[in-house]
This record gives C-alpha cells, structure tokens and sequence, in this order.
C-alpha cells in the first residue's frame, strides 16, 4: 500500500552552485577568487548607459505620519458635534451633564484609540 516515494535531488554541489550564480551552464566551473571590483569602471559604465539607465536610490528617510493631524482634525469634528448639540437643549442642565460626560468619554477614547492602539501611519 504505502510504497517509497522518489523524490528529486535538490541540493546542488558547489560547482553547480557556482555555475548558477555566474549564469553559465552547470558543467563549467566558476573560479572561486574573483577579480577586485573596480569601482571607477561600474561608474565610468553608469555614465555611458545614459542617466535613465541608472536606478534611482531608495529613500530610506521615515515617511512623516499623519497621526497628529488626524487626531486634532477627529478630537474637533467630534467634539464640535457634541457641543453644537447644547444649542439643542436651550438651557437644559442634563443636556449639558451628558455633553459633558460625552465630551470627556469622546476624547479619552480617542486619545486612547489614536496613541496607544494605533501605529504610525
């Protein structure tokens, strides 16, 4: 029932490891002391190519987050809302009890939710 499974040779000698990485066929052996690179000829050869032929370099710099800006916009839009909702309640004093237990909920959370939870973004 269970029979031997043939299984393909993976794992290549150093010859052939070496043949892959210079890209030649696997029967050619690739000495293993190289030249000395020569940085003026890379860039003497950069030069001739063009200047689109050159890669741009990454940047590497951290891209600036918009977390700060974002929360001030969030922390104004809702609690602007909150207290815009006192024109509603002309001078009722639960009103005002409940805006300002939500104003403090609100930004508690969202203080919360925006630094602590959240990564930069």
């Amino acid at each position: 029932m269970l029979k031997p499974k043939a299984f393909e040779r993976v794992n290549k000698t150093d010859a052939e490891l070496q043949a892959v990485a210079a890209n030649k066929p696997s029967g050619e052996v690739v000495p293993s002391a190289a030249a000395p690179i020569v940085v003026e000829e890379i860039l003497r050869g950069n030069l001739t190519k063009g200047p689109g032929a050159v890669e741009k370099p990454i940047d590497l710099r951290r891209k600036r987050s918009q977390r700060a800006r974002d929360y001030w916009r969030a922390l104004i839009a809702g609690n602007g809302l909150l207290l815009g909702s006192l024109f509603l309640a002309q001078g009722n004093v639960a009103m005002w009890v409940f805006v300002g237990a939500g104003v403090v909920i609100f930004s508690t959370g969202l203080t919360w939710i925006m630094w602590f939870i959240f990564d930069d973004y």
